[in-house]
C-alpha cells in the first residue's frame, strides 16, 4: 500500500465518521432547533440565584439572552431545554427560559448532590430571585430534586398557552427579536 493510499484511506475514514460537522447543518429560519423537542418531563436540581451573585450581566440585572431577569425566569441548558421554553415545576410555579450558564450546563449541583444516579444525572435549573433573602428562603424551604415539565416555544398546546401568558411581552419581543422564538 502506497502513502497515496493511506491518506486516501484516512481522509475517507474522516469523512465517514465527522460527515455531520462537515455539513450544512443551519436549521431554516423560524424552524425550532433540531436537538431540541417540542416538549418533555425530566427529574432537575433546583437551584437559585440573584441579582448582586454572580458574573457581570447577572449583577447588571441581564440574562445571557439579552432579556432583562426578573421574578419567573429561569436557567437552562438550551440543548435540552430551548430558549423561550415554559418551564413548570410542581408545587413552585411557572418560569421562562431566558438564561443559562456554566454550572447549569456541566450540571455541577447535581453532581455535587446527588444521592442516586439519576439524581446525579439530572438538569439543573438555575431559579432567578430578585433578592439574596428570597432566594435563600427558597432554598431552604423548596425541593432540591422535582420532576419538571417544559414547551418549547414553538409549542401551541392550550397548557403551553396559558403558562405562556404569565410573562411579560417585552421578554417575548425580546427572545423574537434575537431568533430564539
Amino acid at each position: 500500500m502506497t502513502w497515496s493510499h493511506v491518506k486516501l484511506l484516512f481522509l475517507i475514514f474522516f469523512i465517514i465518521s465527522h460527515g455531520d460537522l462537515l455539513a450544512d447543518s443551519k436549521p431554516e429560519p423560524g424552524s425550532p432547533p433540531p436537538s431540541s423537542r417540542d416538549s418533555g418531563t425530566a427529574l432537575a436540581c433546583l437551584t437559585v440565584y440573584w441579582k448582586s451573585e454572580g458574573d457581570h450581566w447577572t449583577s447588571n440585572g441581564q440574562s445571557s439572552t439579552g432579556v432583562p431577569l426578573r421574578s419567573g425566569h429561569c436557567a437552562v441548558d438550551p440543548k435540552v431545554i430551548p430558549f423561550g421554553s415554559v418551564v413548570t415545576i410542581p408545587d413552585v410555579g411557572t418560569f421562562l427560559a431566558v438564561d443559562t450558564g456554566k454550572a447549569v450546563i456541566t450540571r455541577r449541583a447535581a453532581h455535587q448532590s446527588g444521592h442516586t444516579a439519576e439524581e446525579k444525572n439530572a438538569l439543573v435549573i438555575d431559579l432567578f430571585f430578585p433578592t439574596r433573602q428570597s432566594a435563600q428562603q427558597f432554598a431552604n424551604r423548596g425541593p432540591k430534586f422535582v420532576k419538571v415539565t417544559w414547551w418549547a416555544p414553538w409549542c401551541s398546546n392550550d397548557q403551553a398557552n396559558q403558562a405562556r401568558k404569565l410573562f411579560r411581552a417585552e421578554d417575548w419581543a425580546k427572545l423574537q427579536s434575537l431568533g430564539m422564538l
